[in-house]
Parts: structure tokens; C-alpha cells; sequence
């Protein structure tokens, strides 16, 4: 019976810790009688985030993640490393569970634990089975950010730190074995809004390794992404330089588009976004979970759970590989 992919997060740090500010908005289903709840601004009467798609020339990589909905909330989120994750709600409208599928095959079902209306850790069974296959413990500062998240069974954890000013995140930086693998450090455009706050029922980005990631308010202007060998040396991937970053804005100030130039290569690294129920804004037909764009190493059967942002796991995998021969 097919692992959980090994949280090796890209962090492609993706998805929203919590988003303070927002106005708590409840509707009732006329279906189910369930009452939907989100604590996020984007509602199901707002704009809902379909697609997001960040391509990297540099490595020509791929990171898409697709998005549809049911009753106003997630229904199914495609991850950029292919699982398809089925959200299931309490009748609050709080993530219950997720059933993780590999095309036909389930092969996790994750369990959501809460304390303070915070998950505090997410249970991770094989298949159906009550077989546990890991358990992800998330931390919290006392604003409610998430400092860090650990996977107790597959020695990983990522770590988080905010800027004191706005609450903005300042970086992340993810370890296994205790060793620093990558990092990200952003700068927030304080201008346009964070697309991921357009998901409505996704607290967090739980399916990558850095799901503290995406935790802004506002979409980065500026992104650094740091590799770490296996002697702990850092080189650097990219360095966008915010006074270089384009925007095209949608609808409620969403962002359609975000065009980045590399300060070491003048290579330009896009991110773009299309909505539903979002007048004014772009909404193509989304690009199919297989047509992103991975290395032979992660093909189905060994795939990994990545990091949200950084194209490097080729690298990362074989890090892991010298580290298990010493």
C-alpha cells in the first residue's frame, strides 16, 4: 500500500494560515441546512480562487494547484505534485477531513485536530484503514500565526517567522533530519490581495511540507528562494527584485498576474491566477494536473509531498538519498 508522499514540501508555500481582519460571513445551505462558515472576506458571495500557476524558466518548471467548489466551499483541490485532495466539513464549515487520492486510488485520510479554532494537528491515515501514516503537529505564536509545522513520522518540519510591523510573512525555512533543506524570504506588495484568501474552507495550505506558507495578506512583490546543500551551504535559486514586479489586477483587487525579474539570471518568473464569480477577472480553462511539469523521480508511485514554492525537489531528493548511505 502506497506512503503518504513524504511531506518534502516546496514550499511553494502556498495557502493561508489565518487571515486576520476578515469579518466572519455565515450563509445557510437551503440543501443540507448546514450552515457555511468562513472567516475569510472571499465567501461564497465573492471571488474563489480556480487555478494558480507559477512557472519558473530558470529550472522551466511548473507549480499549478487547481481549485472547484461546492455549497460556496472547497469541494476538491488538485495539489501541483498530482494527489487530488476531497475536503469534507464540520456544520460549522470547518475542515473534518480530506480524503487524498492518486487517480482512482485513496491512498490517506487525513483527520483535521482543532484547539482555540486553530488545527493543531492533522492525522494522516493509509488509505481507509485506521493505519496511521503520520501526524503533523502545527505551533502557533500568540497571534495566532503559525510558527511551526513537524511531521513526527517522516523527520521534517518547517519553521516560520513574521515581520512585527504588519504581520506579514518574512520567511520559512524547512529542515529534515534536522538540516536546513530551503528557504524563502518575501516581501509583501501591501497593494493587492492574496488569491489564497479567495479559497474558502482552506485554513491552510495542509498538502505541502511549508503549509504555513501563503499565510499574507497581501500577494508577495518580491520572493528569495535559498537551496542548502548536504554540507549546509546555501546558494541562492532566485532573488526577485520588487522595484522590477508588474501587476495585472482583477476584480476586489485580486491580482491576475504577477510578472517577477531574477536579479542574478533577468529571467521572468510569472505567477497567474484565474477565479470564479469574479467579474472582470480572467478565467481560462485550467491546466490539467498532469500537464505540470516534474522529473522523472517524481512520477506516479514516488512522488513526495513538496514544498509550495521552489522547483528544487530533484535536488532535495538526492540529498535525502546521500544522507541515508552515511
Amino acid at each position: 500500500m502506497k506512503q503518504k508522499l513524504i511531506s518534502l514540501s516546496t514550499v511553494m508555500a502556498f495557502v493561508l494560515l489565518l487571515f486576520t481582519g476578515c469579518q466572519k460571513e455565515t450563509q445557510l445551505n437551503e440543501e443540507t441546512g448546514i450552515q457555511l462558515s468562513t472567516a475569510k472576506p472571499a465567501n461564497a458571495g465573492g471571488c474563489r480562487l480556480t487555478m494558480y500557476h507559477l512557472y519558473d524558466p530558470i529550472s522551466d518548471y511548473h507549480h499549478i494547484n487547481n481549485f472547484t467548489y461546492k455549497n460556496g466551499l472547497l469541494d476538491e483541490w488538485t495539489v501541483s505534485y498530482g494527489l487530488v485532495f476531497k475536503m469534507d466539513y464540520d456544520k460549522t464549515g470547518k475542515m473534518k477531513s480530506a480524503k487524498v487520492f492518486d487517480g482512482d486510488e485513496l491512498v490517506n485520510t487525513i483527520h483535521f485536530i482543532y484547539s482555540n479554532n486553530k488545527v493543531v494537528k492533522e492525522i494522516w491515515y493509509l488509505g481507509n484503514t485506521q493505519v496511521i501514516d503520520d501526524e503533523v503537529i502545527n505551533t502557533y505564536n500568540q497571534r495566532g500565526q503559525m510558527i511551526k509545522n513537524e511531521s513526527l513520522f517522516y523527520d521534517y518540519y518547517t519553521t516560520y517567522t513574521y515581520l512585527a510591523a504588519n504581520g506579514e510573512l518574512d520567511s520559512w525555512l524547512f529542515y529534515m533530519g534536522g538540516n536546513p533543506i530551503q528557504k524563502g524570504d518575501y516581501i509583501a506588495s501591501r497593494r493587492y490581495k492574496n488569491p489564497f484568501r479567495a479559497v474558502p474552507g482552506l485554513d491552510y495550505v495542509f498538502g505541502y511540507a511549508n503549509s504555513g506558507s501563503f499565510s499574507w495578506n497581501s500577494w508577495y512583490s518580491s520572493e528569495k528562494i535559498t537551496y542548502y546543500d548536504e554540507g549546509g551551504n546555501p546558494s541562492v535559486h532566485y532573488d526577485l527584485d520588487p522595484a522590477q514586479t508588474t501587476w495585472v489586477v482583477g476584480s476586489q483587487n485580486y491580482p491576475v498576474q504577477a510578472n517577477y525579474k531574477d536579479r542574478l539570471s533577468s529571467e521572468t518568473i510569472t505567477n497567474t491566477f484565474e477565479y470564479e464569480n469574479c467579474p472582470g477577472s480572467v478565467n481560462k480553462t485550467s491546466l490539467a494536473p498532469g500537464e505540470n511539469k516534474w522529473s522523472s523521480s517524481f512520477q506516479s508511485g514516488n512522488r513526495k509531498k513538496i514544498l509550495v514554492q521552489g522547483p528544487n525537489n530533484e535536488r532535495i531528493q538526492k540529498i535525502i538519498e546521500a544522507r541515508k548511505k552515511k
